[in-house]
């Protein structure tokens, strides 16, 4: 897992979250992850590929799926 002093990008964080949850959970995909944060399976795709933004409204999710905490 990557420590917070090694990104730079939070959607390098969610891209290693998703990658670790894929090798624990062979069937996981980024329709599940999507789900979770309320995004289609495109947009997740593009989030983590960097050539889009994750939308304000899931910012609470994505903190809840990675066990951030603050603000």
């Amino acid at each position: 897992m990557l420590n917070i002093d090694e990104i730079s990008d939070y959607r390098d964080l969610l891209k290693d979250f998703y990658v670790q949850k894929k090798l624990a959970f062979p069937l996981y995909s980024y329709k599940m992850m999507g789900q979770k944060l309320g995004l289609e399976t495109s947009q997740l795709f593009r989030i983590l590929n960097k050539t889009m933004h994750l939308p304000t409204r899931c910012i609470p999710l994505a903190k809840n799926l990675l066990g951030l905490k603050g603000r």
